[in-house]
Formats: structure tokens, sequence, C-alpha cells
């Protein structure tokens, strides 16, 4: 707030906290504002003393920073740090190049240092970089501290932000170069007052062109009732006066009243006549807005000071910690009147909390100068105890030593209660073996407990606040809850069921979820809990007595194939006893009765006659016999395969259809059982071929694909539909005896278009 004051006044200040050169090569030691001009009225001294001693804590309305005399760094104020967008810690013992945007020149800074080296205030603007690398500007007063020897010891920057105001300055300062007018508005006029020369900076300043103004009258710049002023001015330059740094007012061309400093001087011609005056009028509206802005910033700061004792506790001590003033509000949450407060230190209220170290820690801060910040439990003095929000600010003499303290406080004492059941709950969950997470309604995580952060793989310290818990489901389950879960638990206050979670690493952990929407007394769903239990174990357990049951249902089916197995083997013996019986017993019979007829029709043409055609069917007989026992007998062991089907294939050949034949299986490592099922499956497809396809062409393929034994039986007969029931169990028994040995049938075939059978079995 100290660029809100004038020179006299901010020498004044300035001076209460060392030695300062004045813009005059003056000097003063003047402490607390004292000595102040006898104009200054007695509310406005304690206001300035005021000022004087609040300007380190409640300065919000500047830019602070001060140097030792070598320009390091050893006070910044929260404004500076908020436009450089620098830490505290980033800029202390810094130079003020940290900041250097490189705009002014070297000849510039020498300047200035030149300046406040000699002990001289500097003024000015600078353009300054950010940490960001933005540009700002500052309005700036720096002011050199001297000491006994007038030399400086450190300097004090006091600037305010005119990087709004400075784009338009500099935007009208590229129109000013443009048209090259001064900053000062220089003119002249008559004895009558009619103006006879108009340069730039006046055109600048009152909005008329030299075209619109030459000629006419003076007082179009001078408001109505000021115009007797003119013609006291007139008189004096007609006596050959001269009127230095008059102020007064003046009108624009828009209406518009400024604030102006006048130095006129009278025009002489070469006789030595007076014949008119010459005018140099400076601008000083900003100044008087300064001014004005200094008178409400005093008020400001009184009105700041009235509501800092409405709405804090406030204390001031000396550097013993002696109570100097304590408002109403210290005495109200204290207990004790303000007469039993003054003259004690704080151990009246010391309700024993703290430990002697961090009483320690706290005196160690503020007598070096620092201001201590924490949380402080007192106790009344009814014996109550109270918590407060502390911030303690020591005021610093020159040599730095503080002279006082101001302690501002608020009550927290309710704020503490819940601090303290909040962290009681916060055991209860951080114990707990469950997952629990706290999110507002955006489901954006605010706390999520141990147990929580372990199944996630979420470090202890790592920050959540940008942790969605649909950042925590897996696709499936984040559909489930965002679409249906959390619509329930909004309705009905809480939703339970069987859900997913996922880790960093991608394992998707199987829980149990409980989601309550925690709502405000108007029913405006605040915030939600996820409460989440692993059943990992439970779902295992599951699992494993679902493979067990596989298990179990895989050794039946293994032993149903390993007993289908040997039935075949017994159903093969079968056939070769019942084959060997026929060929060695039945035809033995059937060729004993033919002899015997034989020689019965031997002995009479007409016995011949009547066992002829008992004898051809006798033989026929014989012949179907031979048939079925070459069907039924297969050698049980060395089971020659490619021969068995070679033997097949004859059959075809003799019904006139055309066959061909592949065979590419080692039978070295195919068993005995499996050949013997292999000719089995290829036989049964022959006898469907024979009976119903009457195809031309058949085509048998066996040949070995990996572990695998491929066979494939193709013809090019009637086919038929796959997904109608059929007659017979010749295909049943294919797709049986395939699956008996581990294997597979594939059938394809439709009407017209002969029928596929494609057979693969492990061997």
């Amino acid at each position: 707030m100290l660029n809100y004051i004038n020179q006299d006044q901010r020498d004044k200040i300035m001076s209460s906290k060392g030695v300062i050169k004045t813009e005059n090569n003056r000097s003063s030691s003047i402490h607390h504002a004292a000595n102040l001009p006898e104009e200054t009225s007695e509310d406005q001294q304690r206001t300035l003393n005021e000022i004087s001693d609040y300007k380190y804590a409640l300065d919000q309305s500047s830019i602070v920073a001060i140097t030792d005399q070598k320009g390091i760094i050893n006070h910044v104020n929260d404004n500076f740090c908020k436009i450089s967008k620098y830490s505290r810690e980033e800029l202390l013992g810094q130079d003020h190049r940290i900041i250097n945007s490189g705009y002014h020149s070297e000849e510039f800074i020498k300047d200035l240092w030149v300046t406040i080296a000699n002990g001289e205030i500097w003024r000015g603007e600078l353009k300054n970089r950010a940490k960001d690398g933005t540009f700002y500007w500052v309005d700036t007063t720096i002011v050199p501290f001297l000491d006994e020897k007038e030399k400086p010891y450190q300097y004090i920057a006091i600037r305010s932000d005119i990087t709004s105001s400075k784009k338009l300055e500099e935007e009208q300062a590229l129109f000013a170069s443009i048209v090259n007018y001064s900053d000062d508005a220089i003119l002249s006029k008559t004895l009558g007052g009619v103006i006879t020369s108009w340069n730039q900076g006046a055109e600048k300043i009152f909005g008329y062109t030299s075209a619109e103004i030459i000629g006419q009258h003076i007082t179009m710049l001078i408001p109505n009732y000021y115009w007797s002023e003119e013609y006291e001015i007139i008189e004096k330059i007609r006596k050959g006066k001269v009127i230095d740094h008059y102020e007064t007012q003046r009108i624009r061309k828009d209406g518009t009243l400024i604030h102006v400093s006048l130095t006129i001087s009278p025009l002489k011609d070469s006789s030595g006549n007076i014949t008119g005056a010459s005018k140099i009028v400076r601008d000083i509206t900003k100044q008087k807005k300064a001014e004005q802005q200094l008178s409400n910033s005093i008020k400001e700061i009184t009105d700041y000071k009235f509501a800092l004792d409405e709405s804090s506790i406030v204390a001031i001590t000396d550097q013993k910690g002696i109570i100097q003033h304590a408002n109403d509000n210290f005495c109200k949450i204290s207990k004790y009147n303000r007469e039993e407060l003054i003259g004690q230190d704080h151990r009246i209220i010391n309700s024993g909390y703290h430990s002697k170290e961090f009483i320690k820690d706290l005196w160690t801060t503020i007598v070096n100068g620092k201001i201590w910040k924490g949380e402080l439990n007192n106790r009344a003095k009814d014996g109550t105890v109270y918590w407060v929000d502390t911030t303690i600010v020591p005021f610093l003499h020159t040599d730095g030593k503080p002279y006082q303290y101001l302690a501002l406080r608020t009550d927290i004492t309710e704020k503490k209660k819940e601090s303290e059941e909040r962290l009681r709950l916060s055991y209860i969950i951080e114990a707990t073996s469950g997952f629990v997470v706290i999110a507002d309604m955006n489901q954006r995580a605010v706390f999520i407990n141990k147990a929580g952060r372990e199944m996630l793989d979420i470090g202890e310290t790592e920050d959540i606040s940008s942790t969605l818990i649909s950042d925590t489901l897996p696709g499936w389950t984040y559909t489930l809850v965002t679409e249906t879960s959390f619509p329930m638990a909004i309705r009905d206050g809480k939703w339970s069921g069987e859900i997913a979670m996922l880790s960093r690493s991608g394992i998707e952990i199987p829980v149990l979820a409980v989601i309550i929407v925690h709502k405000t007394p108007d029913g405006i769903p605040q915030f939600l809990s996820f409460i989440a239990h692993d059943i990992t174990d439970l779902k295992n357990a599951e699992s494993e007595k679902i493979l067990m049951q596989q298990e179990i249902l895989n050794q039946k089916i293994e032993g149903q194939k390993k007993i289908a197995r040997a039935i075949i083997r017994g159903q093969e013996k079968e056939r070769n006893y019942i084959g060997q019986e026929l060929h060695d017993n039945i035809n033995q019979m059937l060729a004993g009765t033919k002899m015997f007829l034989g020689v019965a029709g031997s002995k009479s043409k007409e016995a011949k006659e009547i066992i002829r055609y008992p004898m051809e069917l006798i033989d026929n007989l014989i012949q179907e016999i031979r048939l079925l026992t070459h069907k039924l007998v297969t050698p049980l062991k060395n089971v020659n395969l490619d021969e068995l089907i070679q033997n097949l294939l004859n059959k075809f050949n003799q019904n006139s259809v055309k066959t061909t034949f592949t065979y590419t299986i080692p039978d070295q490592m195919i068993s005995d059982d499996l050949k013997l099922n292999i000719y089995r499956i290829i036989q049964e497809q022959e006898n469907n071929i024979m009976k119903y396809a009457e195809a031309k062409n058949v085509h048998i393929s066996l040949e070995a694909k990996g572990n695998n034994i491929i066979i494939k039986v193709e013809d090019d007969g009637y086919g038929f539909d796959v997904n109608s029931k059929r007659n017979g169990i010749g295909i049943s028994n294919i797709i049986n005896r395939a699956e008996t040995f581990n294997g597979t049938a594939k059938i394809e075939s439709s009407p017209g278009n002969g029928c596929k059978i494609h057979v693969s079995i492990p061997y």
C-alpha cells in the first residue's frame, strides 16, 4: 500500500525503519512516523503510525521485496510470489536477474544501480519475466536504507502491477512515436486569451487538434467557474511575472475534467513588450488519483482493522511476550476480561497440551523474525479447552530484531472435534481388511484405505486426487457399475453385488462390493462410499470344485471309453469266433449235406430232379457264409490295415464302382486296436454306400497329420440331409467309434451331392 503514499508521507513512513536519503539529498532518522507535518490531524497521525506497524502483516495491495546491498533477495511478500509465479524458496538468495526480461538496456539498469547505490530513491517502470515465461510490468519505487556512513545496506522495492495499463500505454506510446508528440502540452496565447500555438502534447492532453484550437479562446479549456482565475493569471503575466507549478483543473474536448500543473511565462516581442504568454501544461490527474487512493487506502486499512477485530481473535505482545492488546474476541473465547489479560504473557491460557519442544520451536521461529503458523490448544478461565488456528507475525526494528508480535487466531474447536472423530473413524477404516474408497459424486477419490491401496498397487503416499473409481474397474464391471449400480445406489441409498476390480498390473480381482450414497438432509447426493471384499479365494475354491467335478466326469468318460474299447475288442473276438464257427462247422455241415444229397440223386432220376434246387440253395448258402466269414474274421494281431482296406475296395470294384485310395500312415506307430477301429469305420461307410448311395466314384484316404490320423471317405452318390433323422445306425456307429478313441467325426452331405466323412483320431 506504500505505493499510494505521496512523497513526503512516504519519506516519513519509510524512515521509521532506518535512514533514507530523499530526492532533495536530505537525510532523516525518524522512527515510527514521528514528527509528522503539523497539518496532519491526530487521527491521521495514529493511522499513519498503524500503517508503519501493520504494513508488514496487512500489506495486501503492493508487491514488496527487500534485498541486501548486493541485490540478493532477503524478503518477498505473497504478492511478489504471486505475480512472479516463483515460490518464496526459489526467490530468496537470488538477485533480480531471476525475473530479468531482457527488455531494458544495460545503460538503463546501470543508471538504476548508480541511483540507489548513491543513496537516492529510484522510481520507474520495469518489465519483468515470470517463471512461466510471461511478461509483466510494475511501477517501481526502490528505496535505499543507509547506515551511519550514508552507505546503503539494503534496498526495499515497492511495486504495483501495471501490466494492463502498461499494455495500453505501450499502444499509446507507439501511436505517439508515429505522430511525434511530447508528454507535456506546450501552447501560447495572446494577452486577450486567443490560442496562437498548439503542440502535439497538447493535442494528447486536451483532445483538440491544432486546426481545431488555434484561433480559439483559452476559456474553451477552462471550466466556467475557473474563468476568474484566468483573468488573474493574465494580469500577473502583464506585469511580467512567471507562474510556476500552479495546480488547477482544465476541461478536455470530451468534457472530462483533468488536474493540471501550469507553468506560465510571459512572451515578449523584440522590443521587450509583453505580447502574450506561453504555457507548459502537465497532466497530474494520476498523481491526484494516487493521493485519493492513499486516502482510500487509509480508510481501507481502518475498515480492515475493524473487520479483523470483528472476525478474528487478536493479541499484540511486546518482544518479551507480554500482552499489550487483546480484542473483544480474545476476551470472549478465553473468558478473561481485558484487564486480566493486559500485562500477562500467554502462559495465562496455556493448557499444558503442547510439549516444551513445541513451544520452544514457536519462540525460536518468531524471535528470528519469521512468521509462525500452527494450531494451539488453550485453556479458558473456567477450565474449558479450546483450539485456535494461529498466525504470529513479528514486527522488526531496523536491526532485524522483533519489537512486538501480532497474533491472529481463529476458533477451530468444533473443527478439531470433527477432525478427531474423522481420525478415529479413519483408524477403524485403515484397520479393516476390505477395500474402502470415499469419493465425490463425480467418482473422484478423496480417500483410499491401506487395504485398497495394496489391492490396486497404489503407493501409501501417492496422490489419489486424480483417481476415479471407474479407473479401478475392468470394462464389463465399469458398464455394470455406471449403468446399473450407481443409479440404483443414488435411488435407494445402497447397492451391493459381485463385481471385479482391476489392479495397475492388470490383474482382475473378484470382489463383493457395497456402494453407499451419502446425502444431505435435503436428500441431495453429496459423496459415496465404495466398500469391497476380495473373494478371490472363494472363487478359486469354486473353480477348483468345478475343475474337480470336470476331472471326475472326464475320468468317467475315459473309463467308459476304455470299457467301449474293451467291448470292441470283445466284439472283434466274438466276430472271429462266429466267423470261424460258420466257416469250420456250418460250412462242413452244409458240404456234408450236399454230399449226401448228391449220393441220393445218383441213384434215382426223380430224386436228382427233386434235390437240384436244394443243392443250388446249399451252394448259395455256402457262398454267403464264406462272404460273411470274410467280413467277420480279421486278424487281432499284426493287423495289416492297408491290406484289409484293399479287400474292401475289391467289393466296390466288383460292383462297377470306381475307387481311389491314398494311404500314408506309419503302421508301426499305430496299435492293432486302433487299426481295427479304423477298418470298421471304413467298412461301416462302405456298407452305407453299397446299400443307399449308388455312387459311381469313391475316394478313401488315410494320412497322418501332426498327432492325428485323418480318415476321409468321399462318394458322389445320392447324399442325404444330415439334419434329418436317419434310419439305421451306420453313421452313429462311425461317430461312436471315433469318440471311443478320443477322436471326432464330421459328416458333410446334402441331397444330390454325395457324402463326405472326415474322421480325426489321435494316435
